[in-house]
């Protein structure tokens, strides 16, 4: 069958279990159970397959894997190039794009290209890229904005595992605000810092009739200047410019510094000095009381600042980790011991709060008295594993999609909840992408040995019906990959006795398409973690 017959399907490989619930593998699948279902193998990775399946033979093919208790995602979006709203067939071309915003080629030598691989990219598929040009950004899914000459066409096609490749369109450089704009506007500019930058700061002084200033950090350069509607369309057409867009101006809203520095906090609202805009109380001239994200940021501030030095000052057994938390622990930390504000009223529509998570609280609210042990007389065992810095052999930091991390707890107090928090920080995705998932960890704890009939299995962010602790997965049968694809932030939260035994707990590398910790590993795809365990200790 040819690709554009086919849809992509993942197959959750079943683990292999030692005697004693360790964790010591996966299964490959037979071949021949593969044609049972009707899968032509694309990429076999260490913990899932990528495969195919013909259109017609999809329905079969859910059935079958169904009755063999097979774990299985369909992909529709591997087999899409999504970008900047526009979204076609990895074996077709893109439709209704602006003709003054197409290009066969860029001017000159340098050439921008959207190249697509088959599945999750493997380290060889990376470097068979790098080896032809220099791969830019990520777009999901499993598409890179790759710069490389012309000559370097044929080849980026006969590249392996790559199944698409086509010029990155001016037309994907800019939002639709943008082009609807009938006036001059100021805009920012995003550029290629790779390339020769004179060329593209000459051509925008001409446009402007005034010197043009670019800046630039590790990665990228900015220049910003004021252009007609026409002159926009010019910029995007140059290969050193990879996004535009409005610049977004300061404007002055009457706030005061002493908003913060005289506030008064009660928990759920802060009070500050009032901006002259609002007066909640007509005896009161001075102070207003709002909530929202905008009260919220200057007290988890403070609360993440405090928070940072009891890790370093206060924490038990921290002699192996870094001098300071990174951000992922810092987060970690705080969304582990947040309150639950479930019942509360939401001061938006008077309703009933529902459990964390929600929109409505986020993870709930900071709790400093929780997290440095101050509402209960002896403190909590809890364990700290932060980001992976190692230049070399890292334990925590995957560089592949099929690596994974794991180590065996036990409970320290079965009278109190166990929590597990992971955070890992995510490589940006390219201006334009439709999702802004790059790389994909989950977060898993289990006990698998104890009988058929008893065990248990939790995914990060997988919470039961009504309800902020975390669902016993095990014995369930669940036809797609449990793990949560969205998030950066995945909490377990199991209820105090519900889980009194020694556990595994695990995080897997789902997807590693980018370089999300630079410096290290070559510049080739990496992600590490930060992981907080709250009442559990390290199995003997």
């Amino acid at each position: 069958m040819s690709p554009a017959e086919a849809v992509k399907v993942t197959l959750d490989k079943p683990p292999r279990f030692s005697a004693s619930g360790e964790l010591i593998g996966f299964e490959d699948f037979d071949p021949q159970l593969l044609v049972a279902l009707g899968v032509a193998s694309v990429m076999d990775y260490g913990t899932y397959l990528v495969g195919e399946v013909a259109e017609a033979d999809l329905a079969p093919f859910q059935t079958a894997a169904v009755q063999r208790l097979i774990r299985f995602d369909i992909r529709r979006d591997f087999d899409l190039v999504q970008v900047n709203g526009y979204s076609f067939s990895s074996f077709g071309a893109p439709l209704d794009l602006p003709q003054d915003l197409v290009l066969d080629a860029y001017q000159g030598g340098v050439q921008l290209y959207l190249v697509q691989v088959e599945a999750p990219v493997t380290a060889e598929w990376h470097a068979g890229l790098v080896a032809l040009g220099a791969v830019i950004g990520y777009l999901p899914e499993n598409t890179f904005l790759v710069r490389a000459p012309a000559a370097a066409l044929p080849r980026l096609r006969a590249a392996d595992g790559v199944q698409h490749v086509s010029l990155h369109q001016p037309a994907y450089k800019l939002p639709p605000s943008l082009l609807a704009s009938e006036d001059a506007v100021v805009v920012d500019l995003e550029l290629d810092g790779g390339q020769d930058l004179e060329p593209a700061r000459a051509f925008l002084s001409s446009l402007t009739a005034q010197a043009v200033e670019v800046s630039a950090d590790s990665l990228f350069a900015y220049a910003r200047v004021q252009l007609a509607p026409a002159q926009v369309r010019l910029v995007a057409r140059r290969p050193e410019v990879l996004w535009l867009e409005r610049a977004l101006p300061v404007d002055w809203s009457g706030e005061r510094l002493a908003s913060i520095v005289a506030g008064r906090h009660n928990g759920t609202q802060l009070a500050g000095a009032t901006s002259g805009y609002f007066i909640d109380d007509p005896g009161d001239d001075y102070y207003r009381c709002f909530g929202g994200t905008s009260a919220a940021a200057p007290a988890v501030t403070a609360a993440a600042v405090l928070a940072e030095a009891w890790y370093y000052y206060f924490s038990p057994g921290m002699e192996d980790q870094l001098p300071m938390p990174s951000p992922a622990m810092l987060r970690a930390m705080l969304v582990a011991q947040a309150e639950n504000l479930e019942g509360g009223i939401d001061r938006l529509d008077l309703t009933a709060l529902p459990p964390s998570p929600s929109l409505a609280q986020g993870w709930g609210r900071v709790n400093l008295e929780k997290l440095f042990h101050r509402e209960q007389p002896e403190p909590v065992a809890e364990l700290f594993w932060d980001q992976d810095h190692q230049p070399t052999d890292p334990e925590r930091r995957f560089t592949a999609s099929d690596e994974f991390w794991k180590t065996e707890l036990q409970v320290a107090d079965p009278s109190k909840d166990i929590i597990a928090v992971m955070v890992y920080t995510d490589r940006f995705a390219q201006e334009g992408a439709e999702s802004l998932t790059v790389n994909n960890l989950d977060l898993n704890i289990f006990r698998n040995d104890i009988s058929p009939e008893e065990g248990y299995q939790y995914w990060g962010n997988r919470f039961g019906a009504g309800s902020w602790y975390s669902e016993n997965l095990f014995g369930q049968q669940l036809w797609v990959h449990p793990g949560d694809k969205v998030n950066t932030v995945e909490v377990i939260r199991i209820e105090a006795g519900e889980l009194t035994i020694p556990f595994w707990i695990r995080v897997e590398a789902r997807k590693v398409s980018a370089n999300a910790v630079p410096g290290l590993d070559g510049g080739s795809p990496n992600q590490d973690f930060a992981l907080y365990v709250y009442n559990a200790t390290e199995a003997p």
